[in-house]
C-alpha cells in the first residue's frame, strides 16, 4: 500500500520531460493481481504435484459420508499482493474449489495481513472475508474443509478445539501440514499444555 498524498503540499521546478521519456517511464507497468495469481494457476496446473494433492483431497472425500461440501474455510493464506507463495496457495484453492464443483461464494478467506488489494481480489471471486477474527466463525455442524496449507499449531489447535465432538469432527476434512511433524517437534509437555487436542490426533495417526 502507498503512503498516501503528503501533508502539505510541496512544488519544485523540473525541466520539462520529453515525451519520450514519459513513454519510456511507463514501459513496465504494474501486472494486475489477478493476471499474477492466474500466472500461478498455470504454473501449478502443469505441475504433478497440484494433480496428486487434489486427487488425495478427493480420496478423503470418498471415505466420508458426505453428500456435498457445505463450505471452505481458509485461514493463513498470506498476501497474494505481496506473496508468490501466497498466490501459488490461493491458485491451488481455487482449482480445489472448481474440481469439486463448490461455489466461490461458499468460500471464506480470513489472514489479518490481507490488504485492501487482497480484499478487492476476494471480492471479485465472490469469497466471504470477514472484516476481523471476532467476527469469523469456525464452529461447523455441515461438512466443511479447512484449507489451512501453512498455519501455526495454535491455529490448528482453536479450530480442532471448536469443533472438538464426534459430529463436528466427522465434518471436517482439513487441508493442511502433516499434523504429526508438530507433535515430533515439539515437547510432549508443551503439546499436553498448548495443543492437546493437536497431540491426540498426532498420536492417532
Amino acid at each position: 500500500m502507498s503512503d498516501g498524498p503528503s501533508s502539505f503540499p510541496y512544488s519544485e521546478f523540473s525541466a520539462p520531460v520529453s515525451r519520450k521519456k514519459r513513454r519510456n517511464k511507463n514501459e513496465n507497468p504494474k501486472v494486475p493481481l489477478i493476471k499474477l495469481v492466474q500466472n500461478s494457476r498455470d504454473d501449478l496446473q502443469q505441475d504433478e504435484w497440484s494433480t496428486r494433492c487434489q486427487r488425495i483431497i478427493l480420496d478423503t472425500l470418498d471415505k466420508t459420508a458426505w453428500k456435498t461440501t457445505s463450505r471452505v474455510i481458509c485461514l493463513g493464506l498470506g498476501s497474494p499482493s505481496n506473496s508468490s507463495i501466497s498466490r501459488a496457495q490461493l491458485g491451488f484453492l481455487l482449482d480445489v474449489c472448481n474440481v469439486l464443483k463448490i461455489a466461490y461464494t461458499k468460500v471464506t478467506v480470513y489472514d489479518p495481513v490481507f490488504t485492501e488489494e487482497d480484499r478487492a481480489l476476494f471480492n471479485g471471486f465472490e469469497f466471504q472475508t470477514p472484516p476481523s477474527s471476532e467476527s469469523l466463525d469456525v464452529t461447523i455442524d455441515d461438512p466443511t474443509i479447512f484449507f489451512m496449507p501453512h498455519c501455526d499449531m495454535e491455529l490448528y489447535e482453536n479450530v480442532l478445539r471448536k469443533n472438538w465432538t464426534r459430529e463436528r469432527l466427522t465434518n471436517l476434512v482439513l487441508v493442511s501440514n502433516q499434523l504429526e511433524a508438530y507433535v515430533e517437534n515439539n515437547p510432549a509437555r508443551k503439546l499436553e499444555d498448548k495443543a492437546p487436542a493437536l497431540l491426540r490426533i498426532g498420536d492417532e495417526r
